[in-house]
């Protein structure tokens, strides 16, 4: 598990179909790789926070 700051994005309520749909977005403006990054970061969050 990395070590990364607390998010608030499960405390402000935003689903994890929510994020994937945000990440999905903008892929097409950073690129697929870096959005592969961000969804293995959202799945570290919304793994731990199941906890």
């Amino acid at each position: 598990m990395t070590c990364r700051p607390p998010l608030r994005t499960t405390t402000n309520g935003i689903t994890k179909d929510e994020i994937a749909e945000i990440i999905t977005h903008l892929s097409f403006y950073v690129g697929w790789p870096k959005a592969w990054s961000a969804f293995n970061i959202a799945k570290e969050i919304y793994t731990d926070s199941r906890k």
